[in-house]
């Protein structure tokens, strides 16, 4: 199975920007300057992928910052 995986950078702006988000990355690993978060199936790749995407969207303005 895939994992979920976001640049150091980018995962330490989640943890700080959406602490409600982050408590959900369980047993992520950094590896290489990527933080890799293990998926058990593809239904939880999914499902983090688009509550990933979710949060993100939420937050831009109406230009796309």
């Amino acid at each position: 199975m895939r994992n979920l995986r976001f640049k150091k950078d980018d995962f330490l702006f989640i943890r700080t920007t959406y602490p409600s988000l982050f408590i959900k990355f369980k047993n992520s690993y950094e590896e290489n300057g990527i933080v890799n978060v293990p998926m058990q199936n593809e239904r939880d790749y999914d499902y983090y992928f688009d509550i990933v995407g979710d949060y993100i969207a939420t937050s831009l303005n109406e230009v796309g910052n």
